[in-house]
């Protein structure tokens, strides 16, 4: 893979997520020929894929919006013929979700962060979630649902653990070195230092999934990126 063409949201979020791509890409080698910003009230979507296609990208990164964006983006491009890789970013490439709006052959090859929560490539811990959440709240199940549960958790677990709401005390706690949080993949623990300046990132272990058959299918066991730590 030598070139791609990267997609997403006109919003903050959007550009801090490609901006992000960006420096990943370049890591990698892989050389960033266009990146486009789409408008949230955008509804329809070939006018960005043929565009994008005619570029003759070897991947197109669909974005970091909602599944509801990356599933219309996909239709448009499958509807075109792109035979390239693409590419959702964070957990918005959900089989669960974008098969029932756009059907299997459009989501198929779909690389994400997503896994199917039922399946042996889940831990118990995620099947015993995705049970009591569909129990609780039915289908659709989505992932960044359980994402942001464990945040909530830390907050908590910091309370109890240092007996105060106060903020300094609290930030104290989380910058504890090496000081690890729990997380459905494996321990979490702060980084970012490199990046952002300082270790206030959380860095958790990241899978890489492909939608196959209308599944999503883990193709590479979750890894934590460096930590950074110093």
């Amino acid at each position: 893979m030598k070139t791609a063409v990267l997609l997403g949201q006109n919003d903050e979020t959007g550009k801090a997520e490609t901006d992000h791509d960006i420096d990943a890409c370049k890591d990698l080698g892989i050389k960033v020929i266009h990146r486009e910003l789409f408008d949230l009230a955008t509804t329809d979507f070939m006018p960005l894929a043929t565009k994008a296609m005619a570029m003759k990208p070897d991947a197109i990164e669909i974005g970091s919006a909602a599944t509801g964006y990356v599933s219309q983006i996909a239709k448009a491009l499958h509807e075109l013929g792109y035979k390239g890789v693409q590419v959702s970013n964070t957990l918005s490439g959900e089989a669960d979700i974008m098969v029932p709006l756009i059907g299997k052959e459009a989501c198929e090859g779909l690389v994400s962060s997503n896994i199917d929560w039922s399946s042996d490539d889940a831990t118990p811990w995620m099947r015993e979630f995705i049970k009591r959440y569909i129990a609780k709240f039915g289908k659709p199940f989505g992932a960044a649902s359980a994402w942001v549960y464990w945040p909530v958790i830390w907050l908590k677990e910091g309370i109890e653990q240092t007996q105060s709401l106060d903020t300094d005390v609290l930030k104290k706690y989380f910058e504890t070195p090496n000081k690890k949080f729990k997380h459905y993949f494996g321990d979490s623990q702060y980084g970012g230092k490199k990046y952002y300046g300082i270790n206030h990132q959380f860095k958790v272990h990241i899978p890489i999934s492909e939608i196959r058959n209308g599944k999503n299918v883990m193709v590479q066991k979750p890894q934590i990126p460096p930590l950074e730590l110093e």
